[in-house]
């Protein structure tokens, strides 16, 4: 969240892919430097630890919120529909990870304790906001695989086996994302996966082309990443840290 902050501010003319034109009819600064001020704030929380999860809240409600007013377009649909799938699973990211922050000491009262009592019962939905856009973005390597196959680095060879071998690989991710009693298993392995992309993929392209695009999908595939390694790591409802729930991955 701090890099896609930082970002807006670095390529805040260019843009348009993280964030949406400042409306004409509201007077003030651009749109994508308050973004940039209200991600930078939100990973800051997260890594000082102070008001981490209620800014967690806030940021997967922004996020959400961002995605609707931004990307869903009925005529455009198909085509709008990876952007509306990434916001959806970074505003679910957000989700999770307030799932495994601890409450405040004191409960808060009034109007705000009331919203974020509300966002709270969207915790769970976390991981199910997550696996469309593992589905869509695997499906993607099926419908434009030529443009994938270009996108295997080149020391790496059978460049067609990998552009399939990896769309079925989010694909099935995805699905099993949705399926309780194999959700961690497939989290770890996406995971695992994403974050491999991350180092032979993603960063090599950011510092080639060195443009807005390259590294925001660097920071996604990250953020997709370490949402998937905390899936993972989270026990089932009902099911103690630790316990065995039955036969089977957790």
């Amino acid at each position: 969240m701090v890099a896609f902050g930082v970002l807006f501010f670095v390529y805040a003319g260019s843009i348009s892919k993280l964030a949406p034109a400042w409306p004409a009819w509201i007077p003030g600064i651009p749109w994508g430097y308050a973004a940039g001020l209200v991600l930078v704030a939100a990973g800051a929380s997260l890594v000082a630890w102070r008001g981490a999860r209620p800014a967690s809240l806030a940021l997967g409600a922004i996020i959400l919120l961002w995605a609707l007013l931004r990307d869903v377009d009925v005529i455009k649909f198909l085509a709008t529909s990876l952007d509306i799938a990434t916001a959806l699973a970074l505003g679910g990211g957000a989700f999770v990870m307030a799932g495994t922050l601890p409450r405040a000491a004191r409960p808060a009262s009034g109007p705000a304790a009331r919203v974020v009592e509300w966002l709270e019962r969207l915790i769970p939905l976390g991981r199910f906001l997550l696996a469309p856009q593992m589905i869509i973005a695997g499906a993607e390597h099926f419908i434009f695989a030529k443009y994938v196959f270009g996108l295997v680095p080149s020391w790496i060879p059978w460049h067609p086996f990998w552009t399939y071998f990896c769309g079925a690989a989010l694909i099935a991710g995805g699905v099993g994302l949705c399926v309780a009693r194999i959700a961690r298993l497939a989290a770890a392995l996406l995971g695992t996966a994403i974050f491999i992309w991350v180092i032979v993929l993603h960063i090599p392209r950011a510092f080639a082309f060195n443009n807005a695009e390259e590294w925001s999908s660097v920071f996604q595939a990250l953020a997709f990443s370490g949402i998937a390694f905390v899936l993972a790591a989270t026990p089932r409802p009902g099911v103690p840290t630790g316990a065995r729930p039955g036969p089977g991955p957790a």
